[in-house]
């Protein structure tokens, strides 16, 4: 079977049905039908026609009447056929002859001529590129909101349509992983706090050097701030112990072990905590690992760090996730972040007094980041906002003025760019046996 079936059943699973490219590709069982180059065909030419979405709808409009009465299965197989026409270079001649039988299988019997004239009347004109810009891919209510926020919309579309990097947090051996993979011929681009970036990285991670001896893990480099803004590196911590909410698949949680805090695992997902446990094994750290709803967790202890990684609209992973675009909208944003702050007062309420919360979110829409800012300042007094501060002159420049890290997609553009990133560093002002704290929650939950 032609790799295009695929990408065009998985396309309709993502557009039509909600679903992540990822459950799309598993929900057609991709990995088993077909063999490795194929999987990669499959993935790369779903995640360009998802990430030039808008883009090639608008190439194809001049060419149909009624275009908006269309049905999306049908835009669909278009969209797949102008992206493998202008970003994979295939021949035209080949795209089409796929579109015509996908169409002769997949859709309505008079579909075939439709799509067969569409494509023929476009590869007449010979385009080579996309006529529109690659703003047209996002949302409406997206651009508006990073617009009124006062972002670079253009710096960050830009970065958007980029492949992602590959960024590592090395945990063992920093010099002799790093000289390892350079002599398999990346580009290694040192970061502060044992990171780096392979960029560009087209590989398996599995493949590279020293990864079944666990010496490191996948994490963006922006997400790692969220425990370096804690400062504890080079400290001795083992007197500490830390609770992670919402914890897989991981990345912060095995952070916090690695600096040698006694660190406390909650998360919901049986999926993402079964993966969790693989890479706990693979990385040989002391963890432990709860799966349960974080709003049953019953408290047996007070930590002395509590990391609220919170469920977000996760639009500052739109370059790695495009189809986030397509599934989320302003009001979900809205709803999403009433949900974070009532997790964030649940949250607080396992730490000591004078304990530190962290919040952090793969978000930059201005109503799970500023929004939720100036909500904890000024309707939750138990928690004091603390400013973020690295030795790292640069990443403090990245420290806004209200004291959180707001970091944008075009963060890093120099060498790739990086996924969107709000953290905020609290400290709890109130203990329960002051009689405030308990009654604060207990009004606000």
């Amino acid at each position: 079977m032609n790799f295009r079936f695929a990408v065009y059943d998985a396309i309709n699973l993502v557009v039509v049905k909600n679903h992540t490219i990822d459950s799309a590709l598993d929900e057609i069982n991709v990995k088993k039908r077909f063999a490795v180059n194929d999987q990669n065909a499959i993935r790369n030419l779903l995640s360009y026609s998802i990430r030039h979405y808008g883009q090639a709808k608008r190439l194809i409009k001049p060419y149909i009447k009624g275009f908006n009465s269309i049905p999306s299965e049908t835009i669909n197989l278009l969209v797949i056929s102008v992206v493998d026409i202008i970003i994979n270079k295939s021949p035209a001649y080949a795209v089409i002859d796929c579109a015509n039988e996908i169409s002769k299988e997949k859709l309505p019997y008079k579909i075939k001529p439709f799509i067969n004239g569409v494509l023929r009347s476009f590869n007449r004109d010979n385009h080579t590129e996309f006529n529109s810009p690659s703003i047209a891919n996002l949302r409406r209510d997206m651009i508006d909101d990073w617009t009124k926020s006062g972002y670079d919309v253009q710096a960050i579309v830009d970065t958007l349509m980029l492949p992602p990097p590959l960024d590592l947090k090395i945990f063992k051996n920093y010099s002799k992983v790093v000289s390892a993979i350079r002599e398999m011929g990346y580009n290694v681009i040192e970061l502060p706090f044992h990171s780096i970036r392979l960029y560009p990285f087209k590989g398996k991670v599995y493949e590279l050097p020293f990864f079944d001896d666990g010496y490191y893990q996948i994490q963006g480099f922006c997400a790692s701030l969220a425990v370096e803004s804690l400062g504890l590196e080079g400290n001795d911590n083992s007197h500490l112990k830390a609770l992670d909410v919402c914890a897989a698949p991981g990345g912060k949680s095995f952070q916090l072990a690695n600096l040698g805090i006694e660190t406390t695992s909650i998360d919901i997902n049986e999926n993402r905590v079964k993966l969790m446990k693989e890479n706990v094994k693979r990385l040989k750290l002391p963890l432990n690992i709860i799966n349960e709803d974080f709003f049953d967790h019953q408290k047996e202890d007070y930590y002395d760090i509590v990391l609220a990684d919170l469920p977000c609209s996760a639009t500052g992973m739109l370059r790695r996730h495009p189809e986030i675009n397509l599934r989320n909208n302003k009001n979900k944003s809205l709803q999403i972040a009433k949900l974070q702050i009532n997790m964030l007062k649940r949250a607080s309420s396992f730490a000591k007094k004078d304990g530190h919360i962290i919040l952090a979110l793969c978000a930059i829409s201005y109503s799970e980041t500023m929004q939720n800012l100036y909500y904890i300042q000024d309707h939750m007094p138990w928690l004091r906002v603390e400013s973020i501060h690295f030795k790292n002159s640069e990443l403090n420049k990245m420290v806004h003025r209200e004291g959180c890290m707001l970091m944008l997609p075009d963060y890093l553009k120099e060498s790739g760019g990086s996924e969107g990133f709000f953290i905020v560093k609290m400290r709890k002002r109130y203990s329960k046996e002051d009689g405030q704290f308990q009654e604060q929650f207990d009004r606000n939950k």
